[in-house]
């Protein structure tokens, strides 16, 4: 799933369905994204992991069924980091 072709490593559903039968380690995955999203240099990156924040973490349909599937500490950092990489301090 990592070493797949960008396409298809950055396609939410097929990552979506591929967590709700718990066929992804999610520790290992969200260290993964996180290092893959290089400080926000990698924008396919950056716009996935934003896709899959929303989908588990806001989506309110979703969040109880899988908040203690997700787990994206790591991801989430390195999103507010690129982020607040991008923003000047006054805006933030």
């Amino acid at each position: 799933m990592t070493t797949c072709r960008e396409d298809l490593r950055y396609n939410i559903e097929a990552v979506d369905l591929l967590i709700s039968y718990q066929l992804v380690l999610m520790q290992q995955y969200d260290v993964h994204l996180a290092h893959s999203m290089e400080n926000g240099m990698n924008y396919p990156a950056v716009v996935f992991a934003m896709q899959l924040v929303q989908r588990f973490c806001t989506d309110i349909d979703r969040l109880t069924v899988r908040a203690q599937e997700v787990s994206s500490v790591h991801s989430t950092t390195a999103l507010d980091l690129s982020i607040g990489h991008f923003m000047p301090l006054t805006i933030r």
